[in-house]
């Protein structure tokens, strides 16, 4: 087999499949990736010029780590269940799986990837069931599973336009369109589809999978940010799946794999905490989210619809004069530019001269701030705020209100064990990192209003239950 080398500053070389460069990277789908950036944190961190591009590389390379290991580690539990064929079909699913998984992401990815399924949710449902079809099980399993949108559009794309490449490459289409969405067999008892489960989160998990692992690193490193070391050679060489008790296969770790488990949920929680969730990102994100509603409005909401369509992956479309194809970052920009005026929040946004500053700046002073209150009393002033109920206190269009929620997570019971001299322990029992369901908010004020920050904190907390 023929490879391609790719130089990675994560991985050193990713090699590369002839046959997954012709049916999958050499196409303008995937090309398109290098137009989109992989995360809006560029606001804050200037050098974090990453792309879902370079992302989907490295999370195939880890898929690639990923399976190599379990099945040197497993194969002697997995002998009487996993023929070379079927081991075969779940390499080629899953690497195609990993390379894959980002192609339907939106232009400036989770900021806009809800414009592909708004008021269009029904018919990308009905469009994933017929491709789907011919998996009995998939309509049950859908209901259950709660896909993204970008999973939904990715999966989409993935069988209405590579069906046959994934076949050509060894491959189960179905399989492959479950991994990327995180859709697990849930009414089928055959212990092959439960060892498929397995697989499935280790690209759509919880915890853990080789999207997380390859954005936390690769992130960390784009931005330059101080963020933990994870070994992730000696995490994914001790990964094996075993059968519990009941022959069930439950996948885990071996026990000199313990601290890189917690180092990953440190470094995935410092990111949503600190970063992902800064109060410039947010504002940022804010004023993009809104320089493109303002558009939409001014084309009767049909530039969205237009423009977040998964069609344009098809084929080239005019709108208002603007050729729409393969979206990318760069043609939201030029729709900026084309719609600018000055003064207007697409002027704040592309000049980067903020009008509004956050009055707080952490969710520690949050918490400080706020300390004692219920989070009814929180979501009643929350709500208050987004009525511009301080507008009659500081004037009008005085001040901003945006939620923040960062997405902390550790591990849940059963999910991955840690086979310890001839144990078997759940791995939430052992890495002291738990799921947090955070929540707060920033309040944004004209620059004039940044010396009242005391008493607009006492008239704020008049606004509690």
């Amino acid at each position: 087999m023929e490879f391609k080398i790719v130089r990675d500053p994560i991985y050193g070389y990713i090699k590369i499949p002839s046959e997954y460069l012709i049916n999958f990277v050499d196409t303008r789908i995937f090309q398109r990736l290098r137009r989109v950036e992989q995360t809006s944190m560029r606001s804050l961190y200037p050098s974090a010029h990453h792309d879902r591009f370079v992302h989907s590389l490295g999370v195939y390379h880890l898929g690639t780590l990923a399976f190599r290991n379990i099945k040197i580690n497993s194969t002697k539990y997995l002998n009487d269940i996993l023929k070379d064929e079927e081991w075969d079909l779940i390499q080629s699913s899953f690497e195609i799986a990993c390379l894959m998984h980002d192609c339907g992401h939106s232009p400036f990815s989770h900021t806009f990837e809800h414009y592909y399924v708004l008021n269009r949710g029904e018919e990308i449902d009905d469009r994933l069931r017929v491709n789907f079809q011919e998996d009995e099980d998939f309509s049950r399993d859908y209901k259950r599973s709660s896909p993204a949108a970008h999973e939904k559009i990715s999966c989409l794309v993935l069988l209405e336009k590579y069906r046959e490449s994934i076949l050509k490459c060894g491959g189960n289409p179905f399989l492959v369109g479950r991994m990327i969405m995180g859709c697990t067999y849930r009414n089928n008892p055959s212990i092959l589809c439960k060892v498929h489960n397995k697989f499935i989160n280790l690209l759509n998990g919880t915890a853990l999978d080789v999207d997380s692992l390859d954005y936390i690193q690769r992130d960390s490193w784009a931005s330059g940010v101080n963020n933990v070391s994870i070994d992730y050679d000696r995490l994914l060489g001790s990964l094996v799946i075993k059968l519990d008790k009941v022959g069930d296969p439950i996948v885990g770790f071996k026990k000199h794999a313990i601290s890189v488990l917690e180092n990953i949920s440190l470094g995935r929680n410092f990111l949503y905490k600190w970063i992902y969730s800064h109060h410039k990102v947010l504002y940022d994100q804010y004023l993009l989210t809104n320089s493109v509603d303002l558009i939409d409005k001014e084309t009767n909401n049909e530039f969205c619809r237009e423009l977040f369509s998964i069609d344009n992956f098809y084929e080239p479309k005019s709108y208002n004069g603007t050729h729409l194809f393969l979206p990318t970052d760069d043609d939201v920009f030029y729709c900026l530019k084309k719609f600018h005026k000055d003064g207007s929040v697409i002027d704040e946004y592309l000049s980067r001269s903020y009008k509004y500053k956050a009055l707080w700046k952490t969710q520690i002073e949050f918490d400080n701030i706020f300390e004692g209150l219920s989070s009814e009393d929180l979501m009643e002033i929350e709500t208050q705020l987004n009525l511009k109920e301080l507008d009659s206190f500081l004037g009008e269009n005085s001040n901003i209100c945006i939620s923040a929620k960062p997405k902390l997570k550790g591990f849940k019971q059963n999910h991955y064990f840690i086979f310890i001299d001839g144990s078997t322990i759940d791995a939430s029992k052992l890495v002291n990192v738990k799921d947090e369901q955070n929540r707060f908010f920033y309040l944004y004020v004209s620059q004039d209003c940044l010396g009242r920050k005391k008493e607009i904190i006492q008239k704020i907390l008049s606004f509690k239950n």
